[in-house]
C-alpha cells in the first residue's frame, strides 16, 4: 500500500513568484504615483504664478508703478504717494512654489515684458515654470 502524504504550504518557487508580483506592482506603484505627485506640483505652481501676476497687476493698476520685489505685495508702501492708493495686503506672504522655494520675480523695463515671474522648479529637476509660458 501507497502511502501519498498531503503537500501542505507553498514550495519555494512559488514564493518567489509572489515576491516578484508583489515586488512589480509596488514598483508600477510608487512610479505612478510620483508622476502624479509631479503634476500636482507643477499645477500648483503654476496657480502660484498666474496668482502673483494678478496681485502685480492690482498692485500696479492702484499705485501706477510695478512692485519693486515680491515683498512689496505684502507689506504697506512706505511711500506716502503710494500709501494713499495703497489697496490692502495683496499677498498673505512672499510666494514660494511646491518645492518650498521662493518664486522669482525681477523688473525687465524695455523687454517684452516688464517684468519676469517664474519658478526655477523641482530643485533635483531644475525646469523654469515662466509665467508668460502658462
Amino acid at each position: 500500500m501507497t502511502h501519498s502524504r498531503a503537500h501542505k504550504g507553498f514550495t519555494l518557487i512559488e514564493i518567489v513568484i509572489a515576491i516578484a508580483i508583489v515586488a512589480f506592482m509596488m514598483t508600477a506603484t510608487t512610479i505612478a504615483f510620483r508622476a502624479l505627485q509631479k503634476r500636482g506640483q507643477m499645477t500648483s505652481t503654476k496657480s502660484t504664478l498666474k496668482n502673483t501676476q494678478t496681485a502685480i497687476s492690482t498692485y500696479k493698476m492702484f499705485a501706477g508703478v510695478f512692485p519693486k520685489t515680491l515683498k512689496d505685495l505684502t507689506e504697506k508702501p512706505s511711500d506716502p504717494k503710494l500709501l494713499s492708493k495703497w489697496p490692502g495686503q495683496l499677498l498673505e506672504k512672499a510666494p514660494e512654489d511646491s518645492w518650498g522655494q521662493p518664486i522669482q520675480y525681477q523688473l525687465t523695463p524695455g523687454k517684452e515684458h516688464a517684468y519676469q515671474l517664474y519658478s526655477d522648479g523641482d530643485p533635483d529637476e531644475p525646469q523654469r515654470i515662466d509665467v508668460w509660458d502658462i
